[in-house]
């Protein structure tokens, strides 16, 4: 289905005649729900997300196009890295994962009395064939839930408190897996204002001080951890914000 539209659309996706902000609009909004229909029951295995990925690399080649190479002055395709700093938006397994997550909350809310309820805690009577077990549906929820650092076995009790649950969503799909191997082993992570940020997927990073000088060396305090791994604070995307009854503070 996806290679389908794909293919019909394929010359819209590289007119000139369209701005590449409305190319990827087109992506987002009509693509990738003809992609992503019904993803919340998939069960994918690592195979089938790499060719999720190459299908997204696919359209995003054709809407950003060639570029002149500063060389050799010849056109070549975008490389993977120059893709993903174009497009934004979170990647299509990212998407995949949170609305997985979504709907797994959604089924665990439910009563016994619901049949989606039913199937999920439900243990089919028999023997399973010899070798290798299939990987499962509830499988991908405790692998996604392990990303953003859940490790609990036990994540349908989790997902009875939404707040959390909605945090963990949302979390999914701005996760941003890093490259540095060492990144990769850092789990451990950071403990700052008493909260544990872990830096192997560190997007995010929220610092509260009581005062300037608090908030400057827990900077620092980041700032070095980051080093150690091979990450760097953006500035341009660092916001700050004051919230004091106190006139007077600066």
């Amino acid at each position: 289905m996806g290679n389908a539209y794909y293919y019909s659309v394929e010359k819209l996706l590289s007119s000139s005649l369209l701005s590449k902000n409305l190319k990827v609009r087109i992506y987002k909004t009509v693509m990738l729900l003809v992609v992503l229909y019904g993803c919340e029951s998939w069960t994918l295995t690592l195979r089938e997300e790499r060719r999720l990925r190459v299908f997204e690399t696919k359209v995003l080649r054709k809407i950003f196009g060639a570029k002149r190479d500063e060389v050799t002055g010849e056109w070549r395709k975008l490389h993977n890295t120059e893709l993903h700093a174009l497009y934004t938006s979170p990647d299509i397994i990212r998407t995949i994962k949170s609305r997985r997550l979504r709907w797994a909350g959604h089924v665990a809310g439910m009563g016994e009395s619901r049949n989606a309820y039913r199937v999920l805690v439900g243990r089919p009577e028999g023997k399973r064939p010899l070798g290798r077990p299939r990987r499962r549906w509830e499988d991908n929820i405790k692998m996604d839930l392990r990303e953003v650092g859940y490790d609990d076995r036990d994540w349908i009790d989790l997902a009875q408190d939404r707040d959390q649950w909605r945090a963990y969503v949302r979390a999914a799909m701005n996760l941003r897996v890093l490259k540095s191997q060492k990144a990769q082993d850092n789990r451990q992570g950071l403990e700052l204002n008493g909260l544990h940020q872990l830096l192997v997927y560190a997007d995010d990073v929220t610092m509260l001080g009581e005062n300037p000088q608090t908030i400057r060396e827990n900077t620092e305090i980041l700032l070095e951890a980051n080093k150690a791994i091979g990450l760097e604070v953006n500035p341009e995307k660092t916001k700050y914000m004051i919230v004091s009854r106190n006139e007077n503070v600066v």
